[in-house]
């Protein structure tokens, strides 16, 4: 978890680590799941048109894919999850109001 007196998020990482299952609206939602060691090229086809954007969290050097519908960071490394990362990250800001 990363957090102080409140949680901001919590961390899926290693082999262990449970998956997310995603479900589809509608009838007969299928459920999906995304795991730790999965290819970057199953998540795009699980993942679809789904938007993400890159951000950071803990570390600025290090980018996570942020699905800010879904509330998941994925982090990659060598075209594969080796993190996720279930929390909402705020927008980020440009200085200008």
């Amino acid at each position: 978890m990363i957090g102080g007196d409140e949680v901001l998020a919590i961390v899926l990482a290693g082999k262990s680590a449970p998956g997310l299952y995603l479900r589809e609206i509608g009838v007969g939602n299928r459920a999906h799941q995304i795991r730790i060691g999965m290819s970057t090229k199953n998540l795009d086809e699980l993942m679809q048109d789904s938007d993400y954007d890159f951000r950071q969290l803990t570390d600025p050097g290090i980018n996570y894919r942020f699905y800010k519908d879904l509330g998941v960071a994925i982090l990659i490394r060598d075209g594969l999850i080796v993190e996720m990362v279930i929390s909402q990250i705020p927008k980020e800001t440009t200085g200008l109001i």
